[in-house]
């Protein structure tokens, strides 16, 4: 299954360079995918419209960007609170946070 979904994001991936939305990939270009894997795909993409993929796909696209988004985030976070390439201040720990919020210690690193 895992292998499944591998070649579908590839493929998808491919064809988006092709489509004319580059964030979407166009169903005529996944349709003999979607045959081909029949009753293994999720229940979701079984039967379905041009219409229902271009909504899947949407969903799906909005899902990854914010989880990127997120991640983004979460970098950042864990580079202020625990990076030490950039400053010599100490690493602030979770339980302070807010504390250090408060006095300074966050802003100063």
């Amino acid at each position: 299954m895992r292998l499944f979904y591998i070649s579908l994001i590839l493929s998808a991936a491919v064809a988006s360079l092709f489509a004319a939305d580059p964030a979407l990939t166009s169903y005529a270009s996944v349709k003999p995918i979607l045959k081909e894997r029949g009753d293994r795909l999720p229940a979701e993409l079984r039967n379905v419209d041009e219409a229902q993929w271009t909504a899947w796909s949407r969903r799906q696209d909005q899902a990854i960007r914010a989880r990127l988004q997120q991640g983004d985030l979460d970098s950042m976070v864990n580079l202020l609170l625990f990076g030490t390439s950039f400053t010599k201040r100490p690493r602030i720990r979770v339980e302070d946070i807010t504390e250090a919020s408060k006095s300074g210690a966050l802003r100063a690193r």
